[in-house]
């Protein structure tokens, strides 16, 4: 399947108000934990031992609980997910992350997916961060006999005619390098006299 394809399937699912489409797709890209949680209820007899079932729950949001068949308590299918902070609907959660990805201005992202400008805020903060952690904890090697890196660099927080609030804050630059053959590439970001790195794969 085509990536656009895939895109539009995707956007297909997200605004189709089917919950039970929507949550089977973030199982299945495993957004949320997929193995059943042991009750943590210390009233329960099954507690630390008895699984979970992931069951229908029509009067919750996310229409889906976790729930104990023992003492009959439930978790949510947010937990520990990047959903678990975010009081929107997951179909609204994973349209923003949709447009972070196609790097959607703000004013946009929040009209189409009905939210306050701040959450899509703070959603593109939170999902840099976590892009951040993984490329850090990435280990990719670029260069080496017969193969080409190109090298490009660009500098952050430039203002025009040194003017402007920007002038407070730290001026950053940034290294690119980019290896065709794996279309992999790397980024160095420079701080002062430190150099920090972080990885990533090309999509």
């Amino acid at each position: 399947m085509g990536k656009k394809n895939r895109n539009r399937e995707i956007l297909n699912i997200l605004h189709s108000n089917n919950q039970e489409q929507i949550v089977n797709f973030v199982k299945e890209k495993e957004l949320i934990q997929t193995t059943p949680p042991l009750c943590a209820n210390k009233n329960c007899k099954g507690f630390g031992t008895k699984q979970m079932s992931f069951s229908p729950r029509k009067s919750h949001k996310d229409q889906y609980n976790w729930r104990c068949m023992t003492c009959l308590t439930y978790k949510s299918i947010r937990t520990n997910s990047f959903f678990e902070d975010f009081k929107l609907t997951i179909a609204q959660v994973l349209l923003l992350i949709y447009n972070w990805c196609k790097q959607t201005p703000h004013d946009t992202v929040a009209e189409e997916v009905v939210c306050d400008r701040a959450v899509v805020g703070t959603c593109y903060k939170r999902l840099r961060k976590k892009c951040a952690k993984i490329n850090q904890n990435s280990k990719i090697t670029l260069g080496g006999e017969g193969r080409q890196v190109e090298i490009d660099e660009s500098l952050f927080v430039r203002v025009k005619h040194h003017k402007g609030k920007d002038l407070r804050r730290q001026q950053v630059w940034v290294f690119g390098l980019y290896e065709r053959p794996l279309e992999e590439q790397k980024i160095l970001k420079k701080k002062g006299r430190c150099l920090f790195s972080t990885n990533s794969r090309a999509s």
